[in-house]
């Protein structure tokens, strides 16, 4: 009976010290995940302040057509700048998808050690109760043995 008391034990403290160890990983997740949501909310104003920028260069170039219609440098011109505008909001908005994905990821596996975490403490849990079922049973047997030495004692 000691044996297997001091089994669970050990399985108790191996338990524990993995859900310890998981708890932090967690927690240092849950860190990287904030610093993402962040950086995801810093490109997300960036990609607004471009989206901004261009409906700007999107009335500059009317006004410029409008009033200069035979300069066409000029007009090449702007049509370069917007370009590079176009092209720096879809290199913003593939880094954003990355990041969203990477922050999904981050999510799923928080999600991941979550549920594990919470298997651990049910296994835990369980081990808990076997173990004050095993010592329940161990007090019992020792008043039965108390109670038959002193019968034993008394016919004696």
């Amino acid at each position: 009976m000691k044996v297997q008391q001091k089994v669970r034990e050990q399985e108790y403290h191996v338990l524990k010290a993995d859900l310890d160890v998981q708890w932090e990983h967690t927690e240092k997740m849950s860190e990287r995940t904030t610093v993402l949501e962040k950086r995801a909310a810093s490109l997300k104003e960036e990609c607004n302040a471009l989206n901004h920028n261009i409906k700007e260069f999107k009335h500059k170039m009317i006004v410029v057509k409008t009033e200069a219609n035979n300069n066409k440098g000029k007009k090449t011109q702007l049509k370069a700048q917007l370009q590079e505008v176009w092209d720096h909001k879809e290199e913003l908005e593939r880094e954003r998808a990355k990041l969203k994905g990477q922050l999904q990821q981050e999510w799923d596996h928080s999600d991941e050690l979550s549920h594990t975490l919470q298997e651990h403490a049910d296994c835990i849990s369980q081990f808990d109760q076997e173990c004050q079922f095993s010592q329940k049973n161990v007090s019992c047997l020792k008043e039965k043995l108390c109670q038959h030495d002193k019968e034993e004692n008394d016919y004696s």
